[in-house]
């Protein structure tokens, strides 16, 4: 009896020793899929994060772009005032010459 129960007290052991070997592997097992999500996650993060700054720029840019182009319809305005403004000027002195010839005849 004496025997058969050093016998089961050893099974039993190596019983309770296999469990927790087991057990011991699983855990590791889920630590390291739970480091391999959060490593993913964190990397899906980074992209997002990256692709978000991208669109941030691309928009910027198109604003930018967009004054730029408003910027230059405005020294285009100015530029042709100024023709204007010339032209007028011009003219009234032709008129001016032509009067002064005119009183002169």
């Amino acid at each position: 009896d004496a025997e058969v129960d050093a016998d089961a007290e050893v099974d039993a052991d190596a019983e309770v020793d296999a469990d927790a070997e087991v057990d011991a592997d699983a855990e590791v097992d889920a630590d390291a899929e739970v480091d391999a999500d959060a490593e993913a996650n964190a990397e899906l993060n980074s992209e997002a994060e990256a692709d978000a700054d991208v669109e941030v720029y691309a928009e910027v840019d198109a604003d930018a772009e967009k004054d730029a182009e408003v910027d230059a319809d405005i020294q285009a305005d100015a530029d042709a005032e100024e023709d204007v403004d010339a032209e007028v000027a011009s003219d009234a002195e032709e008129n001016a010459d032509a009067v002064v010839y005119a009183e002169a005849d």
